[in-house]
């Protein structure tokens, strides 16, 4: 069971309820197959930039604008859906046709994300002795600040083995391409 899995799972649960409940990733706002191949290449030696996924490659303001919406309990709120399938498993963002609508305003907005919650370390020095990739990615994490400011509590999945994580992105990789929607392949994973 991942972040996604269990998102579904509440989602569902709330409704029974009679809550209206939203659910977001921080994956919905990554930035468009154009913009991260744009990041890329003004950090060429910067392999944590190369690919969606780490911070630096999201349209924070996009997701600022969408939670500030949904949080506002605005009613017909876009919320930007991710094909990770586009470009061979490089993804690029949906069209705006394909984007969720939610209708009505929301009682619980849940947003996830494998990085929520994530504040700077700040010590470039430091960083920089652990992967030399790793200080421009942290500071990046600045800009998520807005985002985390919104949030009124925070669950953390805590796994005893991080094999797991690659186990469930595989798992979620086949399940695409099984539906026809080819992605990352296991060795890309």
């Amino acid at each position: 069971c991942g972040k996604t899995t269990l998102v579904d799972t509440l989602v569902g649960r709330f409704a029974a309820d009679g809550l209206v409940c939203a659910a977001a990733s921080f994956d919905d706002f990554y930035l468009t197959h154009e913009a991260q191949r744009e990041l890329a290449a003004a950090h060429p030696t910067n392999r944590l930039l190369e690919l969606r996924g780490n911070a630096g490659s999201h349209d924070v303001a996009l997701g600022t604008a969408t939670l500030r919406a949904l949080l506002d309990r605005e009613a017909e709120v876009a919320v930007p859906r991710y094909d990770k399938a586009a470009f061979g498993g490089r993804g690029d963002r949906a069209p705006e046709e394909a984007w969720h609508v939610q209708r009505d305003p929301v009682d619980v907005l849940l947003f996830e994300g494998w990085m929520a919650g994530f504040a700077p370390a700040g010590d470039a020095a430091r960083l920089a002795g652990l992967d030399p990739d790793l200080a421009l990615v942290d500071s990046f994490l600045r800009g998520y600040a807005e985002w985390h400011d919104k949030m009124d509590a925070w669950a953390v999945i805590g796994i005893d083995d991080l094999s797991h994580v690659c186990a469930w992105r595989t798992q979620a990789e086949q399940a695409m391409a099984a539906a026809g929607r080819p992605g990352m392949d296991d060795a890309a994973v």
